[in-house]
């Protein structure tokens, strides 16, 4: 555990910058099997309801989250880190938990593909639950929950 710690000294998390675009698309790509496009990303970040955080250091662009707010939640649509297993992914997911309960939101939500077990295991760690299992033509997917207040 205190190797995460020390991973995470120098870093800081902060709003995306449109000179963040390029490096948020390495990353995306990096860490997907089937990225977004350019086309993709920009459709969602001129979203209005969408809000995207990077995690840096110094001027390395480490990952992001792209979440929405909703009336009652927060839903993250994507996070993706360059390494994995380094407390990246959990720091982001730490500030989107704490800007949830500060707006007055109850829970969190995301889906993740029945076949992603990495993430499924990165999301259990940080404090969500499978609370469902949404049917598609294309593959199912579990919808992960954290409620504020961890019940």
């Amino acid at each position: 555990m205190a190797t995460m710690y020390l991973q995470q000294i120098g870093t800081t998390v902060r709003a995306f910058e449109s000179d963040d675009f390029d490096a948020v698309m390495q990353v995306e790509t990096a860490a997907f099997k089937r990225p977004w496009s350019d086309e993709m990303m920009i459709r969602h970040l001129c979203c209005m309801s969408t809000e995207v955080l990077v995690i840096k250091r110094g001027s390395a662009l480490l990952g992001y989250v792209l979440y929405s707010e909703r009336a009652d939640h927060m839903f993250v649509h994507r996070i993706a880190v360059s390494y994995p297993l380094c407390g990246y992914g959990g720091t982001l997911m730490s500030d989107v938990k704490r800007r949830n309960i500060t707006s007055g939101r109850k829970y969190v939500d995301t889906l993740v593909d029945e076949r992603d077990l990495n993430s499924q295991k990165f999301l259990s760690h940080v404090g969500f639950k499978a609370i469902d299992i949404m049917r598609g033509d294309d593959g199912d997917q579990y919808l992960f929950r954290h409620i504020r207040g961890g019940r």
